[in-house]
This record gives C-alpha cells, structure tokens and sequence, in this order.
C-alpha cells in the first residue's frame, strides 16, 4: 500500500477524504493483524491543528462525522485539545 500525504496544493474536501482514506487502511491493517482489536473501543486524533484554518478542522471534523465517528483535534504545540482527549480517554 501506498502512504496517502497532504500536499498544500490539494483542495481542503481532498485533505479530508486522505483523512479518512489514511483511518480505513489503519482499521484494515489492525483487522489483518488482529480483528478482535477492531471490537475495542477507540479514539480518533487529529495532531497539528495549530496548521489548519477553523474552517479546515470543521470540514474535516464533519467527514468523520457523517461516517458515525468522533474525530478529537489536539496541537502538541499548543495544548489545544488535550484536555479533550485526557476526558475521552478517562470516559473510555
């Protein structure tokens, strides 16, 4: 398999279709490793948001969305979006 990578060139609805075209192949290697792995429960990130727009984050937010899945943003940078994710993990 071919890595799929963002390329500034690339309008924002292709960045997110590469989003979730990146989450379908890790769900396909983790169900061809280990399928049970698949049953558990899972948190989804999004790393660097410092580096997108807010209209960036909804869209991509929103295409993870449609498909019933809750996408958390964080920046290692800033902090933005830890808490959220020290909160899902806790809930989890």
């Amino acid at each position: 398999d071919e890595a799929v990578a963002f390329d500034d060139g690339q309008s924002d609805i292709h960045k997110a279709r590469l989003l979730w075209q990146q989450y379908e192949q890790l769900r396909q290697e983790l169900h061809n490793y280990k399928p049970q792995l698949l049953e558990k429960p899972a948190i989804v990130t999004l790393n660097k948001i410092d580096l997108y727009t807010n209209q960036q984050i909804e869209l991509f937010r929103s295409h993870f969305i449609d498909k019933d899945v809750n996408l958390i943003f964080f920046s290692t940078v800033t902090g933005q979006g830890l808490v959220e994710i020290k909160k899902a993990l806790s809930e989890a």
